[in-house]
């Protein structure tokens, strides 16, 4: 099972469903994540054993909706 230890605030920013922790048992071990506010947001994933660090898009935030995208580019 592959376990991903998360931030606050990427759990903020992605709303995961969370399960009970443990420990992986994949060759890499345990995960750990946080995210990065750049442009483009990314997630900076890194493995518990081998420090291993991933950069991961994450999708764009849709929580304010696309109509409210849509309005401020009909006004260019």
């Amino acid at each position: 099972m592959f376990y991903l230890y998360c931030t606050k605030k990427l759990l903020d920013r992605i709303k995961p469903e969370i399960s009970l922790s443990g420990r992986s048992d994949t060759s890499l071990g345990n995960w750990y994540a946080t995210a990065l506010f750049w442009k483009p947001q990314i997630a900076l994933l890194v493995s518990e054993r081998t420090l291993l660090p991933l950069l991961i898009p994450l999708a764009p935030d849709l929580r304010n909706g696309p109509s409210a995208r849509s309005q401020s580019h009909s006004q260019f």
